[in-house]
């Protein structure tokens, strides 16, 4: 569950969890893997997580207090094959190695963190362009 930080995710403006938070009504968003790497096992786990979550969710009485993070993305300053050393959720240090990017004469260039946080999401194993987003650190802020 995270606060939609507008100042650096502009495009995300005028989505209805900004709206529902901007009320100061809790609200969240999830991020699916593309359809086209999702398996029929990934969907059926999505799908009993999701539902377990609801039934958790309306069996709670208090709330804790929700943590808030800002979003640092980070973008590909080349062209190449993305493969992903990480997976969402950990902290990650500044400098770790997060992934690598495979250029056209098989040169590896490791990408690493310029922030220390959490890891929010993670650009799947492909080509991509320079510009392209590939991976997103949280780092917690007071609530």
């Amino acid at each position: 569950i995270c606060r939609i930080d507008h100042a650096n995710e502009p495009k995300k403006d005028g989505s209805l969890c900004a709206h529902l938070q901007h009320k100061n009504i809790m609200a969240f968003g999830i991020e699916l893997s593309p359809l086209e790497v999702l398996t029929k096992t990934d969907s059926k786990n999505i799908i009993k997580n999701l539902i377990a979550f609801i039934v958790g969710f309306r069996k709670l009485n208090k709330f804790r207090k929700i943590e808030y993070y800002k979003r640092f993305q980070f973008f590909s300053k080349d062209k190449g094959l993305f493969v992903p050393k990480k997976t969402p959720g950990p902290e990650i240090k500044k400098g770790e190695i997060v992934a690598i990017l495979i250029g056209k004469n098989k040169q590896t260039l490791a990408i690493s963190s310029f922030v220390a946080g959490r890891l929010i999401s993670i650009s799947y194993k492909k080509f991509v362009k320079k510009g392209d987003k590939i991976f997103v650190i949280g780092k917690k802020i007071k609530s």
